[in-house]
């Protein structure tokens, strides 16, 4: 899912690009901000995992 819309994104950012190149600058730190932005959230998500994990093991649970 995260492949299709970045394809959408990209075919609109050349659409863009041809059209207007300041509006196209614009545009692309808006992306790299967004993108940023997801980057983070996924890392604070796996981050959140790992330490649910650990504090499991060691508690001695295991996994559930």
């Amino acid at each position: 899912e995260r492949t299709i819309k970045r394809d959408k994104i990209s075919h609109l950012i050349d659409q863009i690009k041809q059209r207007d190149k300041e509006t196209y600058e614009k545009f692309k730190v808006c992306l790299i901000e967004a993108e940023r932005k997801d980057l983070i959230l996924m890392l604070e998500e796996e981050e959140k995992k790992v330490a649910a994990e650990m504090e499991e093991k060691r508690r001695g649970t295991g996994y559930s």
